[in-house]
């Protein structure tokens, strides 16, 4: 009996000794369960920083230049449609004519793209705004300037020119 007895105490020990690593584990995983919470919570704090600087990141330089590079690809497209008839000034004002009027849908172009990023320059436009931009300036079509963008200026001082508008 003494020997059953000694078991018995033995396994109400072995019992107890479980109980309190099970509760001591419960409190291990109680802690681990709220350590995650907190975790969990700063990352969705940082990914929420990092959507916010993303939306303040300007464009990069080299996207800098691919948008200027649809602007003058557009430009010299708008600018052959309107002389398309010939440019009417003296042949060796033509080269002239034409690169100020190119300059004028360059113009155009750039200010057009500003009034609809709302920003002060197209440098200031934000990175993630980029695809968007570039599909703005691709859509832009020779009939969508208004004939007061397009008026040729007497301060450019080509001969034969001014006559032409004053006609």
């Amino acid at each position: 009996m003494a020997k059953r007895k000694d078991e018995l105490i033995f396994l109400q020990n072995h019992i107890r000794q479980t109980n309190e690593q099970g509760q001591q584990l419960e409190q291990i995983i109680e802690r681990m369960l709220d350590m995650e919470d907190r975790v969990e919570n700063r990352v969705s704090y940082v990914e929420e920083m990092v959507e916010e600087i993303k939306k303040e990141v300007p464009i990069t330089y080299e996207q800098q230049k691919e948008l200027q590079s649809i602007v003058q690809s557009k430009s010299n497209e708008f600018t052959r449609e309107y002389y398309k008839n010939g440019i009417p000034v003296e042949k060796r004002y033509q080269s002239e004519l034409f690169k100020k009027k190119k300059g004028q849908f360059i113009r155009a172009m750039w200010t057009r793209l500003k009034e609809y990023f709302n920003v002060p320059r197209y440098t200031a436009i934000q990175k993630v705004d980029y695809e968007r931009t570039k599909q703005f300036l691709k859509m832009i079509a020779f009939k969508d300037f208004k004939l007061h963008e397009l008026e040729d200026k007497a301060s450019w001082n080509i001969p034969g020119l001014v006559e032409e508008a004053n006609q």
